[in-house]
């Protein structure tokens, strides 16, 4: 989830009201939808899905679109040639998508489509496994964004997203990535809705620490969100005046990912403005 979620107008904020929230998705011009068929002769080698998830996630954190739907493509392509695909394709093409509409939310009809592409490819990987906690966690995620895309959905949606965030969490407690995705979503909820950011801060530390002993089922298993959690622990730091660790954590993330953009911009603005100089 990047910043812009954050700081956004008040129309958002009471959307955010209405769910839980969690990701974000979009669509850049002709590009198809994930699900869809690519037609191409020139097929290549199998996507390594031990490999995917550092790179959506890092191309996601650089802002970059064009290595996102190269990496959506390539998976497309796999979709189709494979006979029979298992949850974690269908998984990262949910994904791809998810992270493309965080690149490219400001394209309001285009997110609309890449969220809808996220939620069928995740719901698919539920199919094959109903207890996939994170393809739940990431659908409950992609609900909220939906949401916030079309505030009106919140009042059907704001209730399913949730059950799939809890569920997602019932299912597999000590998940990391579940649990920074409804840390999000407690830090952005008002509180009248049942937002809490200072329950919200101690979900983000949860999650670090489960990020380092966190031990996935298997290699094609998601990788995705440690310097995630940096970033959105010291954005709630910075803003209870806790300049110093703060600092520290978004150093934290560069040190992970050093093209996390919103982390670098994020940094600068804590830096006193006379060190710019």
């Amino acid at each position: 989830m990047k910043l812009y979620r954050i700081v956004s107008t008040n129309t958002f904020v009471l959307v955010i009201g209405l769910a839980a929230l969690g990701g974000c998705a979009s669509v850049h011009g002709n590009i198809p939808r994930a699900g869809s068929v690519v037609s191409t002769s020139d097929h290549e080698p199998p996507v390594n899905l031990t490999e995917i998830s550092e790179q959506i996630e890092r191309a996601d954190y650089r802002h970059d679109p064009e290595t996102l739907i190269r990496l959506q493509t390539s998976l497309e392509q796999d979709l189709e040639h494979t006979p029979r695909p298992g949850k974690y394709l269908y998984y990262y093409l949910g994904y791809v998508n998810y992270a493309l509409a965080d690149v490219l939310y400001e394209h309001t009809d285009k997110a609309e489509r890449y969220v809808d592409a996220s939620e069928d490819m995740l719901k698919h990987a539920l199919k094959i496994n109903p207890d996939f906690a994170e393809a739940e966690a990431l659908l409950g995620s992609s609900y909220g964004v939906e949401i916030s895309l079309s505030p009106l959905k919140g009042m059907y949606l704001g209730f399913i997203a949730s059950s799939a965030s809890t569920r997602a969490l019932r299912l597999d407690p000590d998940n990391p990535r579940a649990v920074l995705l409804k840390a999000e979503s407690d830090y952005q909820t008002p509180a009248l809705f049942g937002g809490d950011k200072k329950l919200a801060t101690a979900e983000f530390k949860k999650s670090l620490m489960l990020f380092d002993v966190y031990k996935a089922a298997d290699a094609d298993a998601p990788d995705w969100g440690k310097a995630e959690a940096y970033f959105w622990l010291a954005y709630a730091q910075a803003h209870t005046g806790d300049v110093q660790q703060a600092r520290s954590n978004y150093q934290a993330a560069l040190a992970i990912e050093p093209d996390y953009m919103d982390a670098k911009k994020a940094l600068a603005k804590l830096e006193p403005k006379d060190a710019a100089k």
